[in-house]
């Protein structure tokens, strides 16, 4: 089930609530001027396939903190932590072949391949946030 309200699209699946709205990306230097923020709930402990990949991480496990760059305080910087220690594996692991492509490391897509990791969501304590992931701490995705 799909519906909008005004600039927001809501998805409703047996499983999931997901929201997507978009906004405007403020202080831009170069880029895209909007993006899309993205909110995912889960609705069930008890998933056809177990939620998989980097957003799905955080629907089955507990709380992992990774390494964190040390920002300077001006010029340029390139980040290396990538999530080490947070994420299963490292950021490579996360490679797909293609924008359509649903085979990496961790994948959960392919019949029967579920990854040792996962554990069913009934054996992990709640977040004080609950089931719900945000676009701050879950996913941001940017478009033109």
């Amino acid at each position: 089930y799909a519906h909008t309200d005004y600039a927001t699209l809501h998805v409703e699946t047996l499983e999931w609530s997901i929201s997507l709205v978009p906004q405007p990306v403020y202080d831009r230097v170069a880029g895209p001027a909007h993006r899309i923020d993205i909110r995912l709930t889960a609705k069930t402990r008890d998933f056809a396939a177990p939620p998989h990949g980097l957003v799905g991480q955080s629907f089955v496990q507990e709380r992992r903190d990774g390494r964190i760059d040390i920002y300077p305080s001006s010029g340029e910087f390139t980040t290396s932590a990538m999530a080490e220690g947070a994420i299963d594996g490292v950021a490579a692991d996360y490679e797909v072949d293609g924008p359509f492509s649903t085979k990496f490391t961790f994948s959960s897509f392919e019949a029967g391949m579920f990854p040792a990791h996962h554990q069913s969501l009934s054996q992990v304590q709640d977040s004080p946030a609950g089931l719900a992931a945000t676009a701050s701490d879950a996913a941001t995705l940017n478009t033109t």
